[in-house]
């Protein structure tokens, strides 16, 4: 696109052409020729201050080049050995807190991940260092009250001179980054991943946090293979509003258009399912989605439609392709409006999902689930007595029928009065018999219209007349 530009003022849209400045500064600095933001906006310098933050931004997330891209241990305890050689600013026995710095993990784009000692609790932790303007003590305190069991418990949160830092429970395992490095997953392996995390984050979303780094470097895998989310360090509430440069801040390969675009407004809930259909689509294929240098990985992210995983693995069912490419629309709108609906979609695809299904629904609603469960065996015991009572009428309405069918044969053979007879017979309802008064009453009403031709018609009626008038709910 050409700009033109008028007593140093742009002609076109600001936002399309602070991208466009951002691109040619990322190509040059990847070309080794890093331009200056002054050079940049010679022809707009009304952009400067606004290019200024963007960059300032950029240049806080670059390490996402670096080999530790996806190896920040994050509150693990198994780091690679390229995270070992990261360069780091805090040194084995550096004091946060009352936590002594033991052994350097790793480093992100957003800070340094170290083991520590508490030696009030005698226990070893992990301790996320950041420069202390990157969240407030009021924000750290509210991260700290997640309460998850797929979210790494914060123990603590303190400030040190510049820095602030979380101190985490120390996870005996890897991350999925190092996982990935090592082997493929299974498939169901990859559901099952997904929808831990899924719930984690539906977890942090229903108390009012977006993540914005969901990435396998984040995602933890202990020795018993559960999963956990870690590191909130970036996470905003849902009614913070950020500035475009604020937007930009994630992993570049995992985040979403809106937050490439720098569209803070747009950041929601579900720009972390984005993110995480990255992750889910790099379990499933073992590649991401989008992939080059930063400047053509933005245009991609917000340009280019994500191949399908078939396009890597023939294998993949159509189902999962149908859930990674919903989650990585481009429009927020037309993903997954929950991470409880997507976590709740994968898991119909594992064994007994549907059963499952049904108890992670009874976990997520624990009060409804209990009331529903109330009523449940209320209906139970009431149908049961009901039935007790049933049986316990039929039994006595049985007694009293056979008393009335022997009376009935009585009265025949004493004077072979059929009509009689038939009156009798006709106060028993014969659907509430037993077999064997039901046999009887059956040989009975037979001999009667048999031995008594000339009045059979008439006995007939007054047996079918007379049917129900003493039913078992008189007893």
């Amino acid at each position: 696109m050409i700009t033109k530009s008028l007593a140093g003022v742009c002609l076109v849209d600001d936002e399309t052409k602070i991208h466009e400045l951002i691109d040619q500064w990322e190509e040059a600095r990847e070309q080794g020729h890093p331009i200056s933001a002054e050079d940049l906006c010679r022809d707009c310098p009304d952009l400067l201050p606004r290019v200024k933050e963007y960059i300032a931004a950029l240049e806080w997330k670059l390490p996402w080049e670096a080999a530790q891209e996806d190896g920040c241990q994050s509150a693990s305890g198994a780091p690679g050995d390229s995270q070992r050689q990261a360069r780091h600013r805090h040194s084995v026995g550096d004091q946060f807190g009352r936590y002594k710095l033991e052994e350097f993990l790793g480093a992100g784009r957003y800070g340094e991940v170290w083991r520590a000692y508490d030696p009030d609790a005698d226990r070893k932790v992990a301790i996320k260092i950041m420069p202390r303007g990157e969240r407030s003590m009021e924000e750290a305190k509210k991260v700290a009250q997640l309460d998850h069991r797929g979210i790494v418990p914060v123990f603590d949160v303190g400030q040190e001179g510049t820095w602030t830092y979380f101190v985490y429970k120390l996870i005996d395992g890897q991350n999925l980054a190092e996982y990935l490095d090592q082997k493929r997953l299974s498939k169901e392996k990859s559901i099952r991943i997904a929808m831990d995390v899924a719930d984690a984050l539906h977890y942090a979303h229903s108390h009012g946090f977006i993540h914005r780094d969901v990435k396998p470097g984040n995602i933890l895998l202990d020795q018993h293979r559960r999963v956990f989310l870690t590191d909130f360090g970036i996470a905003i509430t849902a009614e913070q509003s950020l500035a475009p440069s604020d937007a930009l801040r994630g992993t570049l390969p995992y985040m979403s258009p809106e937050q490439v675009r720098g569209e803070g407004h747009l950041i929601d809930e579900r720009t972390d399912i984005y993110s995480l259909g990255v992750v889910l689509f790099e379990m499933l294929t073992g590649k991401r989605p989008f992939r080059g240098d930063a400047s053509a990985l933005r245009k991609r992210i917000v340009s280019d439609d994500p191949p399908s995983p078939k396009t890597v693995d023939e294998s993949i069912p159509n189902a999962l392709v149908t859930i990674c490419l919903k989650c990585l629309k481009k429009d927020p709108g037309e993903r997954y409006a929950s991470a409880e609906e997507l976590a709740d979609t994968l898991g119909i695809h594992l064994p007994g999902g549907r059963l499952k299904l049904a108890g992670r629904w009874c976990r997520r609603h624990p009060v409804l689930s209990s009331l529903l469960a109330t009523l449940f065996v209320v209906l139970i015991v009431g149908y049961a007595l009901i039935s007790f009572r049933q049986v316990r009428q039929r039994g006595e309405y049985n007694v009293w029928a056979a008393h009335v069918l022997e009376q009935a044969a009585a009265e025949y053979h004493g004077d072979h009065n059929g009509l009689k007879m038939a009156e009798l017979m006709g106060a028993i309802d014969p659907a509430y018999l037993s077999p064997a008064n039901f046999a009887l009453y059956a040989k009975t009403y037979k001999e009667t219209l048999m031995d008594c031709p000339l009045d059979s018609q008439v006995c007939r009626v007054r047996i079918m007349a007379g049917v129900g008038k003493k039913t078992i709910s008189d007893f």
